[in-house]
């Protein structure tokens, strides 16, 4: 039996944001380029930046950089549509983790099409912001 490789999903993939400050679109958070960084317009409560990967995967982990070191708070969840039914696949709310780039393993089959992250709090109130956002995994039904 075969086993599917490892791919990886997000590099220019569509974006969406609850809010973009100026010169920090939520395009620049998959880029490639860990220099540029989508922010939030503000430090608002419940900011979040999805990424639609054009196609249903099973993702085995997902890689954030942040703009800077500090105690970014946040979840990650995933969904068919980008629109309903998100399902949990990290809680880092409660972290206190200050590293730039965080990798987090996820829960074997846990697929869907959009993934987003979700901000509970930030490092010295500033708005929240993502570098870049990487998912490893197999394409669904592969």
């Amino acid at each position: 039996m075969a086993t599917a490789s490892t791919l990886t999903f997000g590099l220019n993939n569509p974006t969406r944001a609850s809010s973009e400050a100026p010169g920090h679109s939520g395009r620049m958070a998959n880029d490639g380029n860990a220099a540029t960084f989508w922010q939030a317009a503000d430090g608002g409560t419940n900011a979040w930046l999805m990424i639609d990967l054009e196609r249903n995967a099973t993702v085995s982990s997902v890689k954030l950089t942040f703009p800077s070191d500090g105690n970014w708070r946040y979840r990650v969840e995933i969904s068919d549509d980008g629109n309903s039914n998100w399902k949990m696949i990290s809680d880092q709310t409660a972290t206190a983790n200050t590293a730039t780039t965080q990798t987090l393993s996820v829960a074997t089959g846990v697929r869907g099409r959009c993934l987003r992250v979700m901000f509970a709090g930030t490092p010295d109130a500033k708005p929240a912001a993502l570098a870049e956002i990487e998912a490893s995994g197999n394409l669904s039904g592969q």
